[in-house]
């Protein structure tokens, strides 16, 4: 069975201590790169909290949406846990570049007419990823609707004026739910014995008191 998320975010080096740039450009202590943790087991974990998250606001009957490239394999994995739960159901994303041959267009996979989208993001910073998926989305699909946001973890920071994850749920008017946040990471690290390489617990909370959401 997988140990912790916090285990694993170490274990695969997902989750690293130094100095980082992030794509919201701030520098940070701790950098996530969720895709170290695209291993069969954890990304079924990881579809299971996404199972029971959709089953506990009793979302059903959704398409689901990967943003490039991270989105990509947790919006697979969500379908197929759900596939006899939701056997419609299916998922998509868009390329980065537009294809000039063959079918075309950025969107890659298909989805059905009306139904609402659950978008799956791996990490959540300031939300500069989410908010351009938004816009792509609603230039493709201007009258989809979508039913929630599912972030993996979330490093509990503003995003252009406060909380990226108020700034998303109200960017996408549904609820944005996290399987996990920097502040039960730090938690669990700080109860460990021997710590994780290049681990400061000064750097982490100095970064959190400027960055971090109120």
């Amino acid at each position: 069975m997988m140990k912790t998320l916090a285990h694993e975010l170490i274990r695969t080096k997902a989750l690293r201590f130094g100095n980082f740039e992030t794509k919201s450009g701030r520098i940070s202590p701790y950098f996530i790169n969720t895709g170290n943790l695209y291993e069969s087991l954890i990304l079924r974990q990881i579809a299971e909290k996404t199972a029971m998250i959709l089953a506990d606001q009793k979302i059903s009957d959704v398409d689901f949406f990967g943003p490039a490239y991270k989105g990509i394999a947790l919006a697979a994995a969500a379908c197929m846990n759900l596939s006899q739960a939701m056997p419609k159901s299916r998922f998509a994303f868009f390329r980065k570049e537009k294809k000039q041959h063959g079918e075309g267009g950025t969107l890659v996979g298909s989805l059905r007419d009306g139904k609402p989208l659950v978008i799956i993001e791996d990490v959540l910073t300031g939300g500069t990823a989410l908010r351009q998926t938004h816009g792509e989305l609603k230039q493709a699909f201007p009258n989809r609707s979508t039913a929630c946001v599912i972030i993996v973890l979330d490093r509990e920071e503003v995003g252009q004026k406060i909380s990226a994850k108020k700034e998303v749920e109200a960017l996408y008017g549904c609820p944005c739910f996290c399987i996990t946040n920097v502040s039960s990471l730090i938690s669990e690290i700080d109860s460990w014995k021997e710590k994780p390489p290049g681990y400061n617990r000064e750097a982490i909370e100095s970064y959190r008191q400027k960055y971090g959401s109120k």
